[in-house]
């Protein structure tokens, strides 16, 4: 049998790729993993043995724990004064408190009291106040917010609250953060003739957001303790 000429040019086409990509297959070079800073400059900040010793401690916390909460930086600038605005001043955290005061891993869980806030909110004096309060865990969370509002063509002016809340669980003992969560919450609303203003209704939102958030973060903090030894 005959071939057509490019049939016979593609064969062998074919044939020197196939040799090609075997002649040129990597090698195994056996390159180790590097056991020592890739960077000498963070040297000075913290030595590499140390670093490695933080990366292989495996946290443990204790059956049952106690864990104290923070709210990292100042709370929103909520001034208005009303028996329903003092109530939900009130219940802000009764979600993320509830929620953790159920896990069985959790003995009490309660606000780092404000007598012993240290002055600057930096992790070793964290560390300090939660060891002084006697608390195995401390949560610390911080809340960032966005209002909106629009007025409707016949309706009532309309307010939306976007909150977002980033929290952390320092280890006191070894201070160490094994956990990280985020949580994002919206809540919209009228304004009322109840309501001093937008302003008004405006913090009422925020404070709604920001209670479903921290109920969020509350769950999220439940089932990383249930996971860890």
């Amino acid at each position: 049998m005959k071939y057509a000429p490019w049939l016979c040019l593609l064969s062998a086409m074919l044939s020197g790729c196939s040799h090609a990509d075997s002649s040129y297959a990597p090698a195994d070079r056996g390159i180790a993993a590097p056991t020592e800073s890739l960077f000498p400059g963070d040297e000075a900040a913290m030595e590499g043995a140390s670093i490695e010793r933080i990366l292989n401690v495996k946290v443990t916390v204790p059956k049952p724990a106690r864990l104290a909460i923070l709210h990292f930086g100042q709370r929103g600038p909520w001034r208005w004064w009303s028996e329903e605005f003092a109530r939900m001043d009130d219940d802000l955290q009764k979600g993320l408190l509830d929620g953790l005061r159920n896990c069985p891993r959790i003995s009490e869980a309660s606000m780092l009291p404000s007598l012993i806030m240290p002055a600057k909110q930096t992790v070793p004096n964290l560390r300090l106040a939660a060891a002084r309060f006697q608390a195995d865990l401390l949560l610390v969370y911080r809340t960032q917010s966005r209002v909106y509002d629009k007025q409707r063509f016949l309706h009532n002016k309309e307010v939306k609250a976007r909150v977002v809340i980033e929290a952390v669980i320092l280890d006191v003992r070894t201070g160490l953060i094994p956990f990280a969560s985020a949580a994002a919450q919206e809540y919209q609303t009228e304004v009322t003739k109840d309501d001093f203003g937008i302003e008004e209704t405006a913090a009422k939102a925020e404070m709604k957001a920001v209670s479903a958030a921290l109920a969020q973060i509350g769950a999220d903090v439940v089932k990383f303790l249930d996971k860890v030894p």
